[in-house]
């Protein structure tokens, strides 16, 4: 089986001057696949691959898994002899095809709707075959020769189901964001702008006055940052005003170099200490007392022994 991821788009024609870009992409190949016609179900407990008669497969087809939109085909393709062409050229024909297309909204739209595995074998599988002319739908078995490439058919289905999901998820988050931005309804482009504020500001920011992060519908900040917001350009600059500085203590900072420096140290807005108190500013924004002079720590020293007296130092 080839596993190579190959990616194609094209047009589809609409009614619209609009072009819808359908996507094309291959998820799986594999050359060698057997095809079963299976007899019908007769318990509950699933199908069993030993009732297909697996030496006499109906048809030898290759195998192409691929999505297309938001749907997942399944085309087993067989050889037929070419028209008009040599003795012995043949060309590949569609045997059947299987169209899955997942609703994780409906609980009977699951991928085992349309593929199921067998009870009593890992290589073989039963899908769910349909005629687009008619419309009708039928079961047929399938197996592999090799183990791995019954694997890869399977990690095939599970790639489709995860990249689904991933783009359901995606378009819910930019509907709620788009919501957030415009609780009332109205789009961003009514002012001639997409996302301009008022005519006198022109600031651009989202209704909220916050240009960092979109309101919710709530009134809180959103869960969704605006990543693009959030870099400065070379030459910008941030300016954090601290709680509890006053722009009279910031001219006396920048004089004597006291309070900035104070500041920078972490010290996260604290006052300087008042005049007189004996208490110096430590790192980390730490108050510490003035140590004591000399005659402090002789007089606060202990007791001597008997007989002697200790005078203290002259100043």
């Amino acid at each position: 089986a080839d596993g190579a991821d190959t990616t194609r788009a094209r047009s589809a024609p609409t009614d619209g001057e609009d072009v819808k870009v359908v996507l094309e992409q291959t998820l799986l190949t594999c050359p060698e696949v057997f095809v079963y016609r299976i007899p019908p179900m007769m318990t509950s407990g699933g199908h069993r691959a030993e009732d297909w008669n697996l030496a006499k497969p109906l048809e030898t087809c290759s195998l192409v898994v691929m999505r297309r939109d938001d749907a997942c085909l399944l085309r087993l393709l067989s050889e037929k002899p070419k028209k008009d062409g040599p003795p012995g050229a043949t060309e590949p024909h569609l045997f059947c095809e299987c169209q899955i297309q997942l609703d994780f909204g409906d609980p009977t739209k699951k991928l085992e709707h349309w593929v199921e595995a067998v009870v009593d074998s890992s290589r073989y599988s039963v899908i769910r075959i349909s005629d687009e002319r008619t419309g009708r739908e039928a079961h047929v078995g399938v197996g592999f020769r090799e183990r791995s490439d019954a694997v890869d058919f399977k990690m095939s289905f599970q790639e489709y189901e995860n990249a689904l999901r991933r783009e359901r998820k995606a378009e819910a988050m930019h509907d709620a964001y788009e919501r957030s931005r415009h609780p009332d309804g109205g789009g961003g482009g009514s002012d001639g702008g997409s996302g301009s504020g008022d005519g006198a500001g022109g600031s651009g920011a989202p209704p909220g006055g916050d240009s960092l992060t979109p309101p919710s519908s709530a009134g809180g900040p959103s869960t969704l940052p605006a990543v693009g917001k959030l870099t400065l350009k070379e030459g910008e600059k941030i300016h954090v005003n601290l709680k509890g500085v006053t722009d009279k203590d910031k001219d006396h900072g920048s004089g004597g170099g006291g309070l900035r420096k104070s500041t920078a140290l972490g010290l996260s807005g604290r006052k300087a200490p008042p005049a007189g108190t004996g208490a110096l500013v430590g790192k980390g924004g730490l108050l510490l007392k003035k140590p004591p002079s000399d005659r402090q720590v002789v007089a606060a020293s202990p007791p001597t022994q008997e007989g002697e007296t200790t005078k203290p130092a002259a100043g």
